[in-house]
């Protein structure tokens, strides 16, 4: 459908936006699972390991990343009273490159709705990135705010 506004005129564009925008949430979701999506990328040219997971109790799952490289991490989405849920996603990494345990730091992280027309795997989510000062430091950013 979007492709076949894309070819009208700017108005036809806006009406056929705002119709689909106010379309009911369930009415979509039912024949469409919504997915929790995160973006993590790694903006520094050294590779790095961060772990993640789905939900507080979850275990941690080890994810090496390339330079230059970004990793997604998707769940399908709980739908509940006409919302989608997901459980809380967590980041841990070391904050200095080669350093041990005592330097790790985590973080709860957000993550962005998406539903699935089947492009998920298209989809940026919430966007987060790493980068390394001064060779060794790692710097964790969700958007623009930088926790040093």
């Amino acid at each position: 459908m979007l492709r076949y506004l894309k070819q009208r005129s700017p108005s036809v564009l806006i009406a056929g936006l705002v119709i689909i925008l106010s379309i009911p949430r369930h009415a979509i979701a039912d024949d469409s699972p919504s997915f929790a999506v995160i973006t993590i990328t790694n903006r520094s040219d050294k590779a790095l390991t961060y772990q993640f997971k789905w939900g507080k109790d979850s275990k941690w799952e080890n994810n090496p990343l390339a330079a230059g490289k970004s990793r997604q991490h998707t769940i399908r989405a709980i739908e509940k009273n006409d919302r989608a849920t997901w459980p809380t996603p967590y980041v841990r990494y070391n904050k200095i490159l080669g350093g041990d345990a005592s330097t790790m730091k985590e973080y709860r992280l957000d993550a962005k709705e998406v539903l699935d027309f089947g492009g998920v795997k298209d989809a940026e989510g919430f966007r987060y990135s790493f980068t390394v000062k001064n060779g060794t430091d790692v710097v964790f950013t969700a958007n623009d705010l930088v926790d040093e």
